[in-house]
């Protein structure tokens, strides 16, 4: 999907990223430091800071709780965000979502919500994935066909 992005000359950004993964670390002659945080909901944290010139190698990715993106257009650096893991856009930009009627006479106005929207057409439309609940697909369809975005 990342690279699919950048093909379609967007960019994107790691907001959040969340999970469980194996990595193979040389502590040897390394200076490191381990904090534990103790049990919460009967997993226990911890976090080991490691100074090392280079970021470990990942061996295996275990889980995927959360991985979000902003994904940017000439205009907007946050166009759209989407939660990748879960398949789930969580915001559009203004100029699309927020469309009001005669926008279309504004070109710059109606050039910004074209830029949105061929972000949240081809996530939506192409890539099947879903709005997020405090968003609705009805107006989504609406600003669709009552829009000049095509």
């Amino acid at each position: 999907m990342l690279e699919a992005i950048v093909k379609k000359g967007w960019r994107y950004l790691y907001i959040e990223t969340r999970g469980t993964a194996v990595a193979e670390v040389d502590l040897e002659m390394k200076p490191c430091k381990l904090m534990s945080y103790g049990e919460t909901i009967g997993r226990e944290y911890c976090s080991i800071e490691i100074i090392t010139e280079r970021f470990p190698e990942i061996k295996d990715i275990k889980e995927v709780e959360e991985f979000s993106i902003n994904i940017s257009t000439k205009s907007f650096p946050r166009a759209v965000t989407v939660d990748l893991s879960d398949g789930v856009v969580t915001y559009l930009q203004d100029a699309f979502w927020k469309w009001e009627s005669g926008w279309e006479k504004d070109p710059e106005k109606l050039s910004k919500a074209k830029e949105v929207y061929g972000v949240a057409k081809w996530l939506l439309e192409d890539k099947k994935l879903k709005l997020h609940e405090n968003f609705s697909i009805e107006r989504y369809r609406e600003i669709c066909k009552t829009a000049p975005l095509t």
